[in-house]
C-alpha cells in the first residue's frame, strides 16, 4: 500500500544554538552528544554509538534531543542517510528526527529511506551542497507491505546487517589500537630503545631537524624521494561505462580511511585505457589519497586507503596515488597518513572556499619523519597484521553491503518469495 512518508511517522527538523562554536565542550560533564555528519559517514553501521563533538547542556535547550533508538535522517552535506541512535544526544538542523511509526516497523522504513535515497536526492536542490528539504522527504510516497511482511524482510536483512556491526566494531578497535601505537612511537618518541625501556622519557639523544626534535638517526624527507607519485585523471571526459576498471573516486574513502562501495559506482571500458593512461591504473599497495572536499568540515580530505586488487581500479581526479616500493615503509607511511597529526598538517594548507583542497605539491612536498630502518620492521611487524584484518573486514562488508542492497528490493517487490516457515520474534527486531 502506498503512503506519503508523512503519513507513516511523524517528522521533525534539528536545530542548532548559534554560534555554536559557543556551545561546544570538551567535558562529558553537563553536555551531550553532538551528531554531525561526519559521526554518521565514518563506517557502514546502521547506529551512531557515540560523537566526536559535544554540546553543552545550554545548548542542547536550544536544538533537539534524540534518544537511543530513534531513527533519524540527514538533509544536508550527506542527505539522504538514515541512522539508529543507540546514545542520548542532540541533532542539528542538518537532521530530521522520524517518531511515532504508523502502519511500519521503523527498522523497515529505514530500508525504504537507503533504498530510495538517490531518488530523494534527485528532488533535492542546492549549488554546492545538496539540501533535502523536510517537505520533500513528508511528501515523498512509498509503497508499504504487510507488518507481517516486513518482520519476514526484517528477519532475513537482520542477520547480514548483524554481521555489519559486528565487523564495523572490530575494525574500530583495530583501527583505535595501531593508531594509539603509532602515536606512542612515532609522535610521542616512545618506541622501545634497546634495553625495551620509552625511548624519550628514558633519556634518548633527540637532535634538532627542520620539523623539530627528532630521535638521533632518523631523518626528514619529501614524500616524493620515499614514494612515486601521480595525481588522477578526469575519466568522465572518456565517458562510463556499465564494466571494465573501476574509477576510484571521492565516494569510494570514508571518514575511517576505509575502502566503500556507492550507488554511484563508475566503470571505464578496458577499451579506453591506451598506453598513456596506463600511469592511472592502481596497484596492489598501492596508497590513494582524496585531495578534495566538497564539505566546509573536511571530513574526508587527506583520507587514504590501500588498494589490494591489482589492475582492478583506476584513479579519477582529485584523487593521489603514493607507491611505496619497501613493504616496511608501506606500512609506516599509511599509518602516519591517516594519523590525525598528519591530517591536520594538511587541513592547515588547504585552499578554496566552497570547496576545500589540497594541491600535488602539498602532497609530495610534504615532509615526514623517517624512522631508521630497525624501527620501521618493529613497526611493520607489529602492525602490518592490524592494518590487513581491518583491510579484509572492510572489503567483507562490501560484499555484504551489496548482498543486502541487491535482496531488499527483491524481497520487498516479491520477487523473491520469503519461505512460510521464516519464523519472526518482534521482540528481536527492537532497535
Amino acid at each position: 500500500m502506498e503512503y506519503k512518508i508523512s503519513d507513516l511517522c511523524d517528522i521533525r527538523r534539528g536545530a542548532s544554538p548559534r554560534p555554536i562554536k559557543n556551545y561546544i565542550v570538551d567535558s562529558y560533564d553537563n553536555s551531550l552528544p553532538w551528531v554531525k555528519i561526519a559521526d554518521a559517514t565514518k563506517d557502514s553501521s546502521r547506529y551512531i554509538y557515540d560523537t566526536k563533538e559535544r554540546v553543552s547542556l545550554e545548548g542542547s535547550k536550544k536544538s533537539v534531543e534524540v534518544l537511543p533508538g530513534d531513527l533519524i535522517l540527514s538533509n544536508s552535506a550527506t542527505p539522504g542517510l538514515p541512522k539508529f541512535m543507540k546514545v542520548k544526544a542532540c541533532i542539528h538542523d542538518g537532521w530530521l528526527l522520524l517518531r511515532n511509526f504508523k502502519n511500519v516497523r521503523k527498522e523497515f522504513l529505514y530500508y525504504i529511506l537507503l533504498l530510495n535515497r538517490q531518488k530523494l536526492l534527485q528532488l533535492s536542490n542546492g549549488s554546492v551542497f545538496n539540501n533535502l528539504k523536510t517537505d520533500i522527504v513528508k511528501n515523498y510516497i512509498v509503497d508499504i507491505p504487510s507488518i507481517k511482511k516486513q518482520d519476514k524482510i526484517l528477519k532475513i536483512i537482520g542477520n547480514i546487517e548483524d554481521k555489519l556491526d559486528t565487523n564495523n566494531k572490530l575494525i574500530a578497535n583495530l583501527e583505535e589500537l595501531s593508531q594509539t601505537l603509532f602515536k606512542r612511537w612515532f609522535v610521542d618518541f616512545e618506541f622501545p630503545d634497546k634495553d625495551g625501556n620509552p625511548y624519550k622519557s628514558s633519556g634518548g639523544e633527540m637532535i634538532d631537524s627542520e620539523l623539530g626534535k627528532i630521535p638521533l638517526n632518523w631523518s626528514i624527507k619529501s614524500i616524493d624521494e620515499v614514494a612515486d607519485c601521480q595525481n588522477g585523471y578526469a575519466f568522465y571526459k572518456t565517458g562510463y561505462s556499465d564494466s571494465g576498471y573501476f574509477v576510484m573516486d571521492l565516494g569510494n574513502i570514508n571518514t575511517n580511511s576505509q575502502y566503500v562501495t556507492t550507488n554511484k559506482d563508475k566503470y571505464i571500458n578496458k577499451k579506453d585505457i591506451d598506453q598513456k593512461k596506463e600511469k592511472f591504473l592502481l596497484k596492489t599497495n598501492d596508497l590513494v589519497m582524496i585531495m578534495t572536499d566538497r564539505t566546509q568540515a573536511m571530513n574526508i580530505l587527506g583520507r587514504t586507503v590501500r588498494i589490494t586488487i591489482p589492475d582492478y581500479f583506476v584513479l579519477n581526479q582529485r584523487m593521489f596515488r603514493i607507491r611505496v616500493y619497501d613493504k616496511y615503509l608501506l606500512t609506516y607511511l599509511q599509518s602516519l597518513l591517516n594519523s590525525e597529526y598528519t591530517r591536520q598538517k594538511f587541513l592547515s594548507k588547504s585552499l578554496g572556499s566552497a570547496q576545500k583542497y589540497i594541491n600535488t605539491k602539498h602532497i609530495t612536498k610534504h615532509e615526514i619523519i623517517l624512522p631508521n630502518d630497525v624501527l620501521l620492521k618493529k613497526y611493520y611487524s607489529s602492525c602490518e597484521n592490524i592494518i590487513l584484518q581491518s583491510i579484509e573486514l572492510n572489503e567483507e562488508n562490501s560484499k555484504l553491503t551489496l548482498l543486502r542492497d541487491t535482496l531488499l528490493p527483491k524481497l520487498m517487490s516479491g520477487e523473491l518469495e520469503i519461505p512460510d516457515d521464516v519464523e519472526v520474534n518482534t521482540d528481536e527486531l527492537s532497535i
